[in-house]
């Protein structure tokens, strides 16, 4: 959230989380990830309370091509969730999360 972004220095291992993670009333929100994606898709693990997906970034030309990828999510009531992005070997493109 806000003006920074995530990279990760390899592109087999790694992983950012963020906790304590207001999902209001609960139920289903929509995460929306922007991100910057050069040389191809990418595909990066998602963990929504260790409830796990795959998520694909399509290529969106450059590093600094800025792109929204929408996830609906399913979110606890409260402050108690816990979001997490892996690497899962492709490398992850540099994204904010909102």
């Amino acid at each position: 959230n806000g003006t920074g972004y995530l990279s990760f220095p390899s592109n087999t291992s790694g992983f950012v989380e963020f906790d304590n993670v207001d999902g209001g009333t609960g139920g289903i929100k929509t995460l929306n990830i922007r991100y910057g994606n050069a040389g191809g898709a990418r595909t990066v693990r998602l963990l929504i309370n260790g409830v796990q997906q795959n998520i694909t970034f399509p290529n969106s030309v450059s590093f600094v091509d800025w792109r929204f990828l929408s996830v609906n999510v399913a979110l606890a009531p409260g402050a108690a969730n816990t979001v997490r992005l892996e690497v899962t070997g492709q490398g992850m493109p540099f994204c904010t999360v909102r």
